[in-house]
């Protein structure tokens, strides 16, 4: 009789298991449990992006001419943005009359790698 339970066990488990662990992925085919980028803000400097990756150390405000944007944040870090925050930070700050100087700036997104996805640009 034990026998028999525990063959009968087994085979629940043996067909309960991957219907388990179907239903832990998402529609990406990730683990639901898997780490993916949170919606973040980051408030600071905007600079030249393509001025500070060949002068870390050189303040690099923005220019009219800025095509690549960055962001320094309070605590002295440097994040450069995605093609499409680069083109929102642009429209953002004519849509200011910013397009030089020390412009503060707070982005809400996502961190992919080293770069933020930038969804949403406000120019203070």
């Amino acid at each position: 009789m034990r026998s028999v339970s525990l063959r009968i066990l087994t085979a629940g488990v043996a067909l309960l298991l991957p219907l388990w662990a179907q239903s832990t992925r998402n529609t990406d085919g990730q683990h639901a449990g898997a780490a993916k980028s949170q919606a973040q803000s980051w408030t600071g400097a905007l600079e030249d992006a393509g001025c500070k990756a060949t002068n870390p150390n050189e303040k690099c405000e923005i220019s009219a001419t800025t095509k690549a944007f960055g962001i320094q944040t309070a605590d002295g870090k440097h994040f450069k943005l995605d093609d499409e925050g680069n083109a929102k930070v642009r429209a953002a700050l004519q849509a200011q009359h910013k397009d030089s100087g020390d412009v503060t700036a707070t982005l809400a997104g996502s961190m992919e790698g080293d770069m933020i996805r930038v969804a949403e640009v406000r120019i203070h």
